[in-house]
């Protein structure tokens, strides 16, 4: 079966299992809720047959791991996900509409960037949920 296909089948169907379908396709719920680090650390532990303790700090440690690395500067690429990164923001200055003047300073602040893959699979889901 072709991957959209699969993933139509589990949408329609709300399959109980993943395993057939690319590793981009599976969700870690079937409701349209916010997923947690809770829930990450959940289905690795599930997934790869680890306690939850072990999962975690697994989890942990990837995520300490990317923002130890892009707080340096360096660049965070993750290959079909995406890219983690920081960047400068230059000052800024205004005025709200109330008419009070007010400023922002120039920072460091960290962007992400979604890789092909993962664009098309979120843009491929969207579409077979209408």
């Amino acid at each position: 079966m072709t991957q959209a296909l699969l993933l139509l089948r589990h949408l329609s169907k709300r399959a109980a299992t993943t395993k057939n379908l690319p590793h981009y396709c599976r969700t870690l719920s079937t409701s349209d809720e916010t997923i947690t680090k809770k829930d990450i650390i959940k289905k690795v532990a599930e997934d790869y047959e680890l306690s939850k303790t072990q999962s975690e700090r697994i989890v942990q440690t990837v995520l300490d791991t990317i923002v130890e690395n892009v707080s340096e500067g360096k660049r965070v690429t993750l290959s079909g996900f995406g890219a983690f990164f920081s960047t400068q923001q230059k000052e800024r200055s205004g005025t709200n509409p109330k008419g009070i003047n007010w400023y922002t300073p120039a920072k460091v602040v960290p962007k992400f960037r979604a890789m092909t893959t993962f664009k098309d699979a979120v843009e491929q889901a969207g579409k077979l949920k209408k």
